[in-house]
Order: C-alpha cells, then structure tokens, then sequence
C-alpha cells in the first residue's frame, strides 16, 4: 500500500514547494502569505496553492471519459421511467422530446437512454442535479455517484489559461449543477467529444483535476518553546519524533520555517497533496473522508474503514467527545442531525486548518483548508451539527 500511495505522489510540486527538513527560502511572495493566530501550536503561515495530478493519471481518465453518453435507469423501463422523469422536474414536452429523439433500449434490470447532446445542454442545473441523482444506481460507471468537484472560482481561473480552449469551459459551467451547495459536473463525455484534438482533451482534463489547497508552514526561531510544541504536535504520543526536527530547524542558522508536513504522522505527510491511486480501492469502494479520519494516526492504513459503520463505531469505541477547542489529530464530524447521517469527517490540525479529503472520487486529493470552508460544503441540510472526538489513549497497533 505504502509503495502505492508514493507513486501517485505529486512529485513535480513537492520539488517546487521544497520539502527538504526546513526551507529558509520563501517559495511564494510575502503578499500572498497569510499569518495565522498564535496559539499551543505556535504560529502558523498559509498560502494558497493549486494541485495537479500526474501527466498519466489525467491520461488515464481522459480514456475512461472519451466514449458515449449513455444513461442507464436501474429499477425502471419504458413504461414508469416518464413518470420518474417527471418527478424530477421535467416538463411533459422536455420528456416527450428526450424520448422521441433518443435511442431506448430495455436491458436487465432497466432501462438504457442515448440522449441527444442538445437536449442534455438545455437541462437547468437544478433539474440536472435530480435528474443524475437517478442515475447513481448504474453499475457500469461512477460519474454520477462520483461526479468531478469543482472549486467555485475554477471556471474564471481556468478559462483564462492559454492551453484550455475556453469554449469548452463555459460548456463545463453550463453543464454544472449543484451537491450540498458545491459545484459539481458529471458530463465529462459530452464535454471531450466536442474538443476534437487530443492535447487539448488532455489539458483541459488535467485543469479538472486540479485542486486548491493550502500550504502551511511554522515559524520558529531561537525563543520557541520546543516542549510545548512538541508537547501539541505529539497528540500525547501518537505522533511521536516530533521534538528532534524541531531542534534541528531552530539549530540551523537562518531558517525561521518548517513546513507542516514534517510534523504529520507518517500516512498523512505521505497523502498530502496527492490524489488516490486506484488500486487503494476495493472493488468499487474507494478512501473517503472516513478512511482517512479514522486512519490520521496509523503508521498503515486500514481499509476496514472503507466501511462509514466500521469508521462510526471505532469513534464510539475508542473516542470520546470534546467540549471546547480541538486539538491536533481530533476528529471533526459533520451530521446530518435530522436524518442521523455522518456527512463528512476530517481531522483538526491547529488555528481553523483540517486536513481532509472531500469525497470518494479519485478526482478529490488529500489537502490542508480551513474548517469553515469546508463545513460550507455540507450546510445544504437544514439541520447540521460540527463535533469534535479524541482517541482515548495512545494505540500504536494496527486495529
């Protein structure tokens, strides 16, 4: 597994971000840096930064994307699939019209529709996101279940950068529609049989992939406690070896910075950054945002935490909740109060920043944001609740 993950590893950024021990380097401008609160942690530096993944896994999707647009409706046939459009939001002529000019086939255990491309383009976002949620049952792809997540500034960023063809980006803003209040696109076919050559298909392809996050480094100098900060980034001993890179840091003359992956536990520095390499699946399930809560502190994952009920009773086995401020490594879990559903599970970092992976697809990396920024994600519900847990001891086996 470990051997895994590190292929996938974004080398190109982590030489540009210089992830030696400590950088006395500023690698971005003063400007775009913003210095955080103090605190047990210390003091704390972000700056935003933009992920990509490698050349071959953006090949590797662009040949899973490049075929026909074909929607398969499980647990419906010619007959009720009108009524279930309906239901929707479909006008009786829009439906009329899908199925006058589309191809039907009737297959086992529903039914297969080849829409026309004009009609697909005239769905409004609101309808699309109903429509496609009937469309998550099909076991022959995951687009729907798993649709591309977009940052909401990615259509102006992206639209302006000279190798994307700018009308296939105002066709991904018209095509997007909406999941607990994110961005969200799942017509990457449509999209790809529009865009005739195949460097293009590839680069806009790598600039859907691409992912915002942030970087963090501490500032340390001759007068930092070193106790104390170890005493924080240690988590009472599940994070161990912190304290000697630290001495090393403040023992180097000039350098002032340590960036944060340094003082993460094994699996998290080796993820950060990084998207998932698909052989971390199993069969169609894939790391979330629960495997990686669950798994913050183990030297190797786990995937019986691939499992949201696995995740759910090793926090009701081994955590206890947490009133008042979190600390480094606690999990932060956000429910749905009403429906008594875990939404998403990140763990807490220091001064507001988590380290997450916001969903299953294969298109969502590992990253550092900010707390608030990503509960904005989850507040479609009317009823949502922010809660923190923390292991109970230190428990350096394997679950």
């Amino acid at each position: 597994m470990r051997l895994a993950i590190r292929g996938w590893r974004i080398v190109a950024f982590l030489i540009w971000l210089g992830l030696s021990a400590a950088s006395a380097r500023n690698p971005v401008g003063e400007h775009a840096v913003k210095v955080g609160q103090p605190g047990p942690w210390g003091l704390l530096e972000t700056y935003e930064i933009r992920l990509e993944p490698p050349p071959d896994y953006a090949a590797a999707a662009l040949k899973s994307d490049l075929r026909e647009v074909v929607w398969r409706f499980m647990g419906l046939n010619s007959q009720t699939l009108p009524e279930a459009l309906e239901k929707v939001g479909l006008s009786r002529e829009q439906i009329g019209d899908l199925l006058k000019r589309s191809e039907t086939f009737d297959m086992d255990g529903g039914i297969m529709v080849k829409p026309p491309d004009d009609w697909v383009l005239s769905i409004e976002p609101k309808t699309r996101g109903q429509l496609y949620a009937l469309l998550k049952d099909d076991p022959t792809t995951s687009i729907f279940q798993f649709p591309y997540v977009l940052d909401p500034r990615w259509y102006d960023e992206t639209i302006t950068m000279a190798e994307v063809d700018p009308t296939a980006v105002e066709l991904i803003r018209k095509l997007s529609y909406f999941e607990e209040s994110v961005p969200v696109f799942a017509d990457m076919p449509l999209v790809l049989n529009a865009v005739e050559d195949l460097d293009d298909r590839l680069h806009l392809m790598r600039a859907m992939l691409r992912e915002r996050s942030l970087a963090v480094r501490l500032r340390l100098n001759k007068g930092s406690d070193l106790q104390a900060l170890s005493g924080y980034w240690g988590a009472g001993g599940r994070n161990r070896d912190v304290l000697p890179i630290l001495e090393s840091v403040v023992n180097t003359d000039g350098v002032e910075r340590l960036d944060l992956v340094h003082v993460l536990p094994p699996l998290p520095r080796m993820l950060l950054y990084t998207y998932a390499n698909p052989q971390m699946a199993v069969g169609t399930t894939r790391p979330d945002c629960f495997w990686t809560a669950a798994n913050f502190f183990n030297f190797e994952p786990s995937d019986r935490f691939l499992d949201v009920r696995s995740f759910e009773m090793r926090l009701m086995e081994q955590y206890e909740e947490v009133i008042g401020e979190p600390r480094f490594g606690d999990v932060v879990l956000i429910t749905d109060e009403d429906k008594q559903v875990s939404m998403h599970a990140c763990n807490y970092l220091a001064d507001g920043l988590v380290f997450t992976k916001n969903g299953r697809s294969f298109s969502r990396p590992w990253v550092v944001d900010h707390l608030n920024e990503v509960q904005a994600g989850y507040l479609k519900a009317p009823n949502v609740s922010v809660r923190y847990f923390r292991q109970k001891s230190p428990n350096y086996s394997q679950p």
